[in-house]
């Protein structure tokens, strides 16, 4: 079975958004998109309208810009052979579908080259670039009064002085002479000396 064709396409940076000629023109990435290029096939002029009025209704804004958007299929080439310019360029299935009578009667004098892409150009809508001559001042009108009220409350109140720090005074160090403290030795002489045993005369 054949599957149905989807009227309705969605974009694939906005998965919840569906292809609209609005949408597409302002995207950057409409040269690499394959959902655009099925659209494109199938809504080609209500595209162009769109873009053209855009730019009617706005020219200072908005300005036409060209982008080749390239198709990656088997196409076939067809050139005269006495002139050497390109009449058609005819993908190979439907060139395959036709009869044998019609192959014949359109490659008759001509030479035939396969290409594997075919650059289409396509229409689309860019911001204009305005140069800035005069300096750009982004605070509003009511925000600069209050700045320049602010400015005459600093002006009169005063500030306070500035407290130098004090200079450090060096002290100068004595070194205190160490002399050996002598201890008693007398008193533990004494006491290590063992005690006589008194003797008991019997008369």
């Amino acid at each position: 079975m054949a599957r149905r064709s989807r009227k309705y396409m969605t974009c694939p940076k906005n998965k919840f958004r569906f292809l609209t000629p609005s949408l597409c023109s302002v995207c950057d990435s409409i040269e690499n998109c394959n959902s655009f290029r099925e659209f494109y096939k199938r809504n080609k002029k209500k595209y162009d309208k769109f873009v053209y009025e855009t730019i009617t209704k706005f020219p200072e804004k908005y300005q036409l810009e060209v982008i080749f958007m390239a198709t990656k299929q088997v196409f076939i080439q067809i050139v005269d052979k006495k002139t050497g310019k390109i009449e058609e360029v005819v993908n190979s299935r439907t060139l395959d579908a036709m009869d044998i009578e019609k192959k014949i009667a359109l490659t008759r004098g001509k030479e035939l080259y396969i290409v594997t892409h075919k650059v289409e150009p396509v229409i689309k809508i860019e911001m204009k670039q305005v140069k800035i001559s005069e300096p750009v001042s982004y605070v509003e009108p009511d925000q600069s009064l209050n700045l320049e009220i602010d400015s005459k409350l600093e002006e009169e109140v005063p500030q306070p002085a500035k407290i130098e720090p004090a200079e450090k005074t060096t002290k100068k160090t004595t070194k205190k002479p160490t002399t050996k403290v002598e201890e008693p030795t007398e008193k533990a002489e004494k006491k290590s000396t063992p005690r006589k045993k008194k003797t008991v005369k019997n008369d």
